[in-house]
């Protein structure tokens, strides 16, 4: 131990003796350090524990899988959950939850909330407990029982002000009288984005529906029974029910995840792409700091040789250098909790409160202590990576050589020279891999973005209106409220366009079952579609002409033949000669009671679902023939959309004064949410590339420099002997580039298995992308150029005499 602390006591003061080597290791560390902290944190949440339940790994979410889907998940019917229940072994007891955006009234001015119909024993299947009151008691999803209500603890705290006399208060959720019965914790925020829970109260007629898919059960496992032997069972139960059910049941299958990887989502895999970004940018800082102490240690290796002479052993030479090495790592890691604090907050800043709310746990993103024992980890490893080459070479001194270099600048050797090369080379190949996975990513986003840029959508502000039942019991009223509203807004001044729709652009929207009258199915087969009901204004607000026919009008009413039109690659799907319109489909299987559709128009493709590498056909139906009681408006502008926002909410008050609007933004912002994640990655892979690159410019800089340190004496001779400064200039450019070349051969298949990966796993990422692999190559290039020529240009400047007396 005192050995080692004298180890410690000497590096300190050797470190000391060396500022500039000294404070240029410790912030290559620093950054590297830092962002693999920040990166952790951010990662943290994601890998370990999105969402706080006890023993939350053994819940489940057991959802369905449509017919023909290969990916993702589908919600199921209250007839599936009912069969489910009842005939699963492997779950203690399987709740469900499902979608209710609600009025609540009865609490200051009137608000849309984001509520959740939920069985009665959803709360117990996740362990769940209330900070005030109860959850919801057995029987209370029962008809007529259901008027209760379990706040979360944001929606008791914004609407109510902490009030604890809250429990016993009633409310109005769409105009029902409803108690609240509890107030949950702040740790139970599930769904991500829930205010309330209300209960899920279906009648036997509701529960016996099959061919309606609204509803999300979640399970707790049984103890010793494993995710996968859930999941087998749970298939061999839906297989029986599309034999008891093949109308509504043929296709479907489950698909089983854990809470915590659902509740994840997309995070789960940026987070770990993430990792290993900022763990290739501390693998550059590694070797930066490698061959600055290979540097170092060549210029002591008369140092090295006297002390083995005196008896020091080569264990205790590799010791040394190690301890320096994790000495600055350390000082590093101080520097890097600093930059990650710094870069986190950044981060969370950047990120706008309406995503806020749906990504888990984000409020918990900081530098925590597993942050801190992550960030010591690291520090201990990248400083014994990046002195075991170093402390390798320097306990291999040669007693004999060493002394009799001495005084030419403590001779370096080829083989220490090949090691700095060599560490070089792999900067420059890792710094490849990174720029060019940021550009990948970056043109991912930017071409996601560019998919709807002919909506002109910062021109287009949306917002969404939910009816209420009490108010709207018929479709004929909701279609009434949404004629009024757009024909008022029309004649608004300042609107250009008014439209309303159940999906926009980059929106979710509803999918179902399909049949074609002149290409029957054959038993067995299932055919899908996304489904979009919209008013005969939708596709001119967002300036995308159809290809063919006509758009719907006024006179598509109820009382009208029912119509509907398909998008482009529906229409080559089943017409490839074309020829869709007039033709007849019906929603549902062959024995469906849907009428008949008649196709009057073809429209291009529209992005709707901007993560599935193969986005299905769209058909589109009548808002006016297919009423809904939840849908978006939309209103084109010629200035500002957020100046209209008073003008629109009059508006509607005109139609209802109890009627709020909620997710008011433009267009632009809403395509822009839907890819943040996306564009998060790409900007934080961008920033680590440029960090790259700095680091790499910095390790061909100082090898060079180091070169021409230990080369002087042959400059000298090589122009006393006639040759030009752009002779020796060209020498060392020479060199330098012979770095890139093999950095560039190396990390150009590592590219290309990165590219293959990104686009496996995100949309709009081009394995292929020629642009990305030569524009990061070139700008590698350039740095790399820059970081020889200034040394090279030393190196022409040297005064042939000075060089033959260098010793």
């Amino acid at each position: 131990m005192n050995s080692i602390w004298q180890d410690i006591r000497f590096g300190l003061r050797m470190l000391w003796k060396s500022p500039g080597i000294t404070l240029t290791a410790m912030l290559a560390f620093g950054v590297g350090i830092g962002a693999n902290a920040a990166m952790f944190s951010v990662a943290d949440i994601y890998l370990r524990n999105p969402i706080t339940f006890p023993e939350v790994n053994r819940v489940a979410m057991v959802l369905g899988r449509a017919p023909g889907q290969t990916e993702g998940w589908s919600t199921i019917s209250p007839a599936d959950l009912q069969d489910w229940r009842a005939q699963n072994r492997s779950f203690e007891s399987l709740a469900a939850y499902s979608w209710a955006d609600v009025n609540l009234t009865g609490s200051g001015e009137p608000v849309k909330v984001q509520g959740f119909r939920v069985t009665a024993n959803f709360f117990d299947v996740l362990r769940a407990t209330p900070r005030l009151g109860r959850g919801f008691a057995s029987g209370e999803d029962e008809p007529g029982r259901e008027h209760v209500a379990v706040l979360s603890s944001g929606l008791w705290r914004r609407q109510f002000g902490s009030d604890p006399s809250v429990i016993g208060r009633t409310i109005r959720l769409d105009g029902t009288p409803t108690q609240i019965v509890g107030v949950m914790n702040d740790k139970v925020r599930f769904p991500q984005s829930v205010d309330l829970w209300i209960p899920m109260a279906l009648s036997p007629e509701a529960r016996s529906v099959r061919n309606v898919r609204y509803v999300m059960p979640v399970g707790r496992l049984k103890p010793g029974v494993s995710l996968e032997e859930a999941r087998a069972e749970m298939l061999a139960i839906q297989q029986r029910l599309e034999r008891s059910f093949p109308e509504s049941e043929r296709g479907w299958g489950v698909q089983c995840m854990t809470l915590g990887d659902f509740v994840a989502g997309p995070g789960k895999q940026y987070s770990v792409m993430l990792l290993f970004s900022v763990a290739f940018l501390l693998l550059i800082a590694c070797t930066n700091v490698a061959n600055l102490l290979l540097a170092r240690s060549a210029s002591r290796q008369n140092e090295y040789a006297i002390r083995v002479a005196m008896g020091a052993n080569r264990l205790r030479l590799t010791r040394q250098v190690l301890v320096e090495s994790v000495l600055l790592a350390l000082g590093g890691a101080v520097a890097g909790l600093f930059l990650g604090g710094w870069w986190i907050s950044l981060i969370r800043t950047a990120m706008p409160p309406e995503v806020e709310r749906y990504i888990p746990a984000w409020d918990q993103v900081r530098l925590d202590t597993r942050t801190f024992i992550y960030s010591l980890a690291i520090a201990l490893t990248a400083g014994i990576l990046a002195g075991l080459i170093p402390a390798l070479y320097a306990s291999a001194a040669n007693l004999h050589s060493s002394l009799k270099e001495a005084g030419r600048g403590g001779g370096s050797g080829v083989s220490g020279m090949r090691l700095r090369s060599g560490l070089v080379v792999l900067q420059v190949a890792l710094s490849l891999v990174l720029l060019v996975g940021a550009a990948l990513i970056s043109k991912g986003a930017k071409s996601l973005f560019a998919l709807n840029f002919k909506f002109d959508a910062e021109s287009v502000l949306t917002f969404r209106v939910a009816l209420p039942t009490y108010t709207y019991a018929t479709p004929q009223q909701c279609s009434a409220f949404f004629q009024g509203l757009t024909e008022h807004l029309n004649h608004t001044p300042g609107i250009q366009d008014a439209s309303v729709s159940v999906g926009i652009p980059f929106a979710d929207y509803s999918s179902a079952t399909f049949n074609l009258e002149d290409q029957p199915l054959q038993p067995g087969e299932l055919a899908s579609a996304k489904l979009n009901n919209i008013d005969p204004g939708y596709f001119q607000l967002l300036r995308v002409p159809l290809l063919e026919g006509r758009t719907f009008s006024e006179k598509d009413s109820a009382d009208s033949v029912p119509v509907a039109i398909v998008s482009e690659k529906f229409a080559k799907r089943f017409w490839p000669r074309g020829g869709a319109l007039q033709h007849r489909l019906k929603l549902g299987d062959a024995k469906s009671t849907e009428p008949w559709l008649t196709i009057i128009g073809v429209a291009p493709e529209i992005t709707y679902d901007p993560w599935l590498h193969e986005p299905p056909p769209t058909i589109y139906l009548s808002l006016r023939q297919s009423p809904v009681s939840i849908a978006y408006v939309q209103v084109r502008t010629g200035s500002d959309p957020k100046a209209l926002v008073p003008a629109i909410r009059s508006a509607v008050s005109a139609i209802d004064p109890d009627q709020p609007i909620y997710d008011v933004f433009s267009l632009q912002h809403v395509i822009s949410n839907q890819i943040l994640g996306l564009s998060y990655v790409a900007v934080l892979m961008g920033v680590t590339g440029l960090m790259a690159l700095g680091l790499s410019a910095v390790g061909v800089s100082g090898v060079m420099a180091f070169s021409v340190t230990q080369r002087v004496h042959e400059i000298g001779v090589r122009m006393a002997l006639g040759a030009k400064p752009t002779d020796v200039l060209r020498l060392f450019v020479q060199y330098g580039l012979k770095l890139l070349l093999l950095g560039i051969c190396i990390g150009l298949p590592l590219s290309v298995a990165l590219a293959r990966l990104l686009s496996s796993l995100l949309f709009g990422v081009q394995s292929t992308d020629f642009v990305s692999f030569s524009g990061g190559a070139m700008l590698l290039a350039v740095v790399v150029f820059l970081a020889c020529y200034i040394p090279a240009r030393r190196a022409a400047r040297v005064d042939p005499l000075v060089a033959l007396r260098y010793e």
